[in-house]
């Protein structure tokens, strides 16, 4: 759950926005809006996943965040494994 997730970031006094609403740039210029995962410290997209199995739509999904935001850093939660999966890919354009 979202809001269980945000809640000890909160705690730790760690900004925490869900929902959270991006501005999307291309070539220099604001194309638009985007709604995404908790977004931490305005600087760490934090996406949420569930899926029995990821594929490259998920990738593309965080990475178009990333790199039309213009934030540096992701981390990627899967929640649909016998373990937590995290990842951490990074916007490197």
């Amino acid at each position: 759950n979202e809001n269980a997730l945000t809640h000890e970031p909160r705690k730790a006094g760690l900004t925490v926005r869900q929902q959270h609403t991006v501005v999307v740039h291309h070539d220099g210029t604001v194309v638009g809006t985007s709604t995404t995962d908790p977004l931490a410290e305005n600087a760490v997209l934090i996406e949420l996943k569930a899926p029995t199995a990821l594929n490259t739509v998920h990738q593309d999904q965080y990475t178009n965040y990333l790199k039309g935001s213009r934030l540096w850093l992701c981390l990627r939660l899967n929640f649909e494994c016998t373990r937590l999966d995290i990842k951490r890919p990074v916007n490197r354009s």
